[in-house]
């Protein structure tokens, strides 16, 4: 009986954080509509806007949000343009998608919630690129900007890379009509094929995944965020992964010193995680981010 007691408590427990959820399509900037699941905040308590990195969709943030819900915090999680369900609507994507377009959305997006003002942003990877450019853009819109292993260039070994195949292609085939931006993205459209299924296998979970991660890399690929730090007018908050793949530290160190110490508010180091802090350490994640909110 205490057995099928302990069942009972778990999967009620399992149904009412479900029923909780609003799942819905909400119209957005582009003229199409995102994939968005909304869980109210408990009263007196804030929401949290989640905005994923490039392989994302609101399934990966599951173990994070749990977390978040057990503080009484709102999310609002979805999918942007080129990943998860909103993917799978207007598949396949066949022209890039600018960084403009997803800050487009979002303020859309937020408007059309109803979200209370000013919001709390939090970017993973590629969404931290997203969350940067949305503060900087409208800075009396958000209340804090929360950055988890964001993206603050492009890889500078991929980036150097890609520049030395267009200067061989340059001296090889010296009358090619392409431009330099042109023979760079041919290279780089074949870097992200070779490279993103060894590191990244979920970009094979369906068959438009992987250009789609091709077409909202470009978009971004020349928006340098720590070149825009000085026009930044929010608090901001910096989580780093101790055991990052793909970003080193000294990267993430020498962006945070960029800032004036008017927006510069925690620094978080989280140990024993790799990029994807939401999956590696949710409940360490949540336990600092309520040192921002409490």
């Amino acid at each position: 009986m205490k057995i099928l007691a302990v069942l009972f408590t778990i999967f009620a427990g399992q149904f009412l954080f479900a029923s909780d959820v609003k799942k819905f399509w909400v119209p957005v900037n582009s003229g199409k509509e995102v994939y968005v699941e909304y869980h109210a905040p408990a009263p007196g308590k804030p929401t949290i806007v989640l905005l994923h990195g490039l392989t994302y969709t609101t399934v990966q943030w599951d173990k994070f949000v749990v977390e978040l819900k057990e503080l009484g915090y709102g999310v609002v999680c979805y999918d942007m343009q080129g990943m998860g369900k909103t993917l799978l609507r207007y598949a396949p994507i066949r022209e890039t998608i600018p960084l403009t377009a997803q800050i487009a959305d979002l303020h859309v997006l937020l408007t059309n919630l109803k979200i209370r003002k000013p919001y709390n942003l939090l970017g993973l990877s590629y969404g931290g690129g997203v969350a940067f450019g949305y503060a900087i853009q409208y800075p009396s819109l958000v209340a804090n900007l929360i950055l988890f292993a964001p993206y603050t260039k492009p890889l500078k070994k991929v980036d150097d890379y890609l520049k030395q195949q267009v200067a061989v292609t340059r001296a090889m085939f010296p009358f090619n009509p392409f431009t330099d931006r042109q023979i760079y993205e041919y290279f780089f459209r074949n870097f992200v094929y070779q490279t993103y299924p060894q590191q990244e296998p979920i970009v094979l979970e369906n068959p438009y995944k992987l250009e789609a991660v091709y077409h909202m890399s470009f978009g971004i690929d020349t928006f340098i965020p720590e070149d825009h730090v000085a026009e930044l007018a929010v608090p901001t908050h910096l989580f780093i992964a101790e055991k990052d793949q793909y970003f080193p530290r000294e990267e993430y160190d020498h962006f945070w010193s960029l800032f004036p110490e008017a927006t510069k508010k925690n620094l978080f180091v989280v140990k024993n995680s790799e990029h994807k802090i939401p999956e590696a350490q949710p409940a360490v994640a949540a336990k600092y981010l309520k040192t921002i909110f409490e």
